[in-house]
């Protein structure tokens, strides 16, 4: 049965994106002077620069605005002596290396480019341009790194600016290289995304959730933009701003979030964080998921005030409201449905417990509708009856390159199901074709398995709305595209694909999460240490119709050396066996 809800639990399970899905980013900003490199033929030597105090003094008394915005376009910074100097760097710090002999090949693998968006004007680096280069992730990530130069074109310096650019283990090492020094001093007054900015018609602010979340430096083949109806310009900073206002005749999930395009052709993502108080936020959440996968957006409600009545749930600060008609509500009924089946598995291990029937479970009133300060409607979900749901099945492959005994541990809070079994980690012997011998019980298996609980926190506006009819297409395309091979890609098929389709909506919101970000979820430690680690985990959501999303852009890993795969996925709902 088909039926278009107003806005059901997704509305407290949206995944999106925040400020800290940063990945799992290491921090390689030495708070000391690096040492001087010794200078390359035809570059300047390679420093970073060290904080005096009388320049502190200076940087904090400089007056906003020292970039002067231009509109973006590609930069052509590559001289003979710079394509080798990035060969080189290339080479030496990317696992594609072998592949790699002429800097044409490595710009295939990346498509590097500088866009100068502007000129800098603090007397530092007066009229030194400024590039931004977008480094791409290796294999998928939510986001690509960012990084951020003053471009001297008489000496063709190149000057690292770290307070405004990404701080990523995976490609900071090619960036160090490259650069003709690093400041870790210098911050450009007007370069960064603010903090918050005004949400039009209103005194409130939204803060900052994400910095660079996207570019617009290639709108010919994709403009990350265009799915947000609405815009603004931003009283404070100047920013323009875009989101999304639902109408009641409009069908299409949108999220709360605004973005923001910034002068430099960068994309900010923000979101309002509302007050609703210790009392409600003690028994209600925004956001539901599972495996630490979560979000900070609230997905917005296609409903009317006359459908509401108000709520004896109060916090002081604001005031919630329920359907009028709960027990025939088909956003309640649904919810009431999948609690069903929740706490049927309860049951089972526990007799003593029984499943609420209709009039209880609205008594609790399972969800509250709330408005923003532009009047668009959201809800926040019971914490006694959100779905919970935990890192399902993820599998871990072993490859070799010769028979090797292997430890593996899982960096997680709570593991709920393990095989083998767990022990503090496994101790295994792997062979090359994948076979797993463990020394505990000296049985041999496929793969090693988990289940288990997350408090790591992961967020994503990126992924896909997926019709119903169209899933099994749609997983089988991506999967060859992040990479798996087919034994991989059929372990993963038998397990998701008839539990999503146990589900009974048209649509699945699916996002993939890859190697970079859920390293800050559930880290592993292997030893010894794989050449190339994969890890793809999915997540989805149920949906009865479309959902305005910005795709991902699935790309895979290269597999070299001792290579470890790994593949799971969770989702906003119990998943139905």
């Amino acid at each position: 049965m088909k039926i278009l809800k107003r806005h059901i639990w997704l509305a407290t399970c949206f995944l999106v994106v925040a400020a800290v899905f940063a990945g799992c980013s290491l921090n390689f900003w030495d708070k000391k002077a690096e040492e001087e490199k010794e200078p390359s033929k035809g570059t300047e030597s390679k420093t970073e620069e060290t904080t005096k105090p009388e320049e502190k003094k200076a940087e904090e008394s400089q007056p906003t605005g020292d970039i002067s915005y231009s509109t973006p376009k590609e930069k052509n910074i590559w001289t003979p002596e710079f394509k080798e100097t990035f060969l080189q760097a290339f080479k030496a710090t990317s696992q594609y290396a072998t592949d790699v002999k002429t800097f044409e090949d490595a710009q295939k693998l990346g498509n590097y480019s500088f866009f100068e968006v502007g000129t800098i004007t603090k007397e530092k680096y007066k009229d030194e341009k400024l590039l931004v280069l977008i480094v791409p992730c290796d294999g998928m990530c939510f986001a690509n790194d960012t990084y951020r130069f003053a471009y001297n074109e008489n000496t063709k310096a190149l000057t690292l600016l770290k307070k405004h650019s990404s701080n990523n283990e995976y490609s900071l090492p090619l960036i160090s290289q490259i650069s003709t020094k690093t400041d870790s001093i210098t911050n450009l007054s007007n370069l960064d995304a603010p903090e918050k900015i005004l949400m039009p018609g209103t005194d409130k602010y939204a803060e900052l959730d994400e910095k660079d979340s996207t570019d617009t430096f290639n709108l010919e083949s994709y403009n990350p933009l265009e799915q947000y109806k609405e815009e603004y310009t931003d009283k404070t900073s100047g920013i323009k701003i875009y989101y999304n206002k639902p109408s009641t005749k409009d069908f299409t999930y949108y999220d709360g979030c605004f973005r923001a395009l910034l002068p430099d052709g960068t994309v900010s993502v923000y979101s309002f964080k509302p007050e609703f108080g210790k009392a409600i936020t003690d028994k209600y959440s925004m956001t539901a998921g599972g495996c630490g996968l979560t979000g900070s957006c609230y997905l917005l409600a296609n409903i009317k005030d006359s459908d509401l009545v108000k709520s004896g749930n109060t916090s002081g600060k604001m005031d919630f409201y329920v359907p009028k008609n709960p027990k025939t509500d088909p956003v309640i009924l649904e919810n009431y449905e999948r609690f069903k089946v929740q706490q049927g598995w309860k049951v089972q291990e526990n007799p003593k417990l029984k499943i609420p029937s209709i009039d209880e479970f609205v008594q609790g009133e399972p969800l509250l509708y709330w408005k923003d300060p532009m009047g668009r409607w959201s809800s926040l979900i019971n914490n006694d009856v959100k779905p919970a749901a935990e890192c399902g099945k993820p599998v871990i492959y072993l490859y070799p390159e010769k028979t090797t005994d292997v430890s593996v541990e899982v960096g997680i809070e709570h593991l709920t199901k393990t095989i083998p079994e767990y022990n503090n980690g496994w101790r295994v012997q792997a062979q090359p074709d994948g076979t797993i011998y463990n020394y505990a019980d000296k049985f041999v298996y496929p793969y090693l398995f988990w289940e288990g609980q997350s408090k790591g926190i992961l967020n994503a506006t990126k992924g896909f709305s997926v019709q119903r009819d169209d899933l099994e297409k749609f997983l089988t395309n991506s999967l060859d595209s992040l990479g798996l091979n087919s034994t991989e890609k059929k372990d993963f098929m038998d397990f998701w694909l008839s539990k999503m389709l146990a589900n009974k909506e048209d649509y699945f919101f699916i996002s993939f999460v890859g190697t970079k970000d859920f390293n800050k979820v559930a880290p592993l430690k292997i030893s010894p240490t794989p050449d190339t680690l994969i890890r793809v985990f999915m997540y989805y959501m149920p949906i009865d119709r479309p959902m305005q999303t910005e795709k991902q852009d699935l790309k895979a890993i290269k597999r070299n050396g001792f290579t470890v795969v790994e593949w799971g996925g969770t989702s906003s709902v119990p998943w139905l066996e």
